[in-house]
């Protein structure tokens, strides 16, 4: 069996030292970065991926950051199991338990 292992991607981390455009370009590369997993597990023969904590930097996320996140992971052809971490848990506030969130769940995107 092959996968691939990643965590703390932080999807929506803002960098309060970045001004301008470098915010936007900042958070578009960790999308890409999470979207070129797809080709990466073809290319490894991976059969699914694992991220293994802060999936998000919080749980009190812009709705365009969800949307934005969960977009990316759509295009990973094979299954990705995300697991809570300390900076997003599974809790009453969890992003993973949002209307939004649950409404834009790709079909390939499990919850563990």
């Amino acid at each position: 069996m092959r996968f691939l292992h990643t965590a703390d991607w932080q999807l929506g981390m803002t960098r309060h030292f970045l001004n301008g455009e470098a915010q936007p370009r900042y958070s578009a590369a960790r999308r890409a970065a999470v979207a070129a997993l797809g080709p990466l597990a073809g290319d490894v023969g991976a059969e699914f991926v694992v991220v293994a904590g802060d999936v998000f930097e919080h749980n009190q996320l812009a709705p365009r950051d969800v949307s934005q996140s969960l977009e990316a992971m759509r295009g990973i052809e094979v299954p990705v199991y995300l697991l809570p971490g300390n900076h997003d848990p599974l809790d009453a506030s969890s992003v993973y338990t949002s209307a939004l969130f649950t409404a834009e769940r790709p079909d390939n995107v499990i919850v563990l």
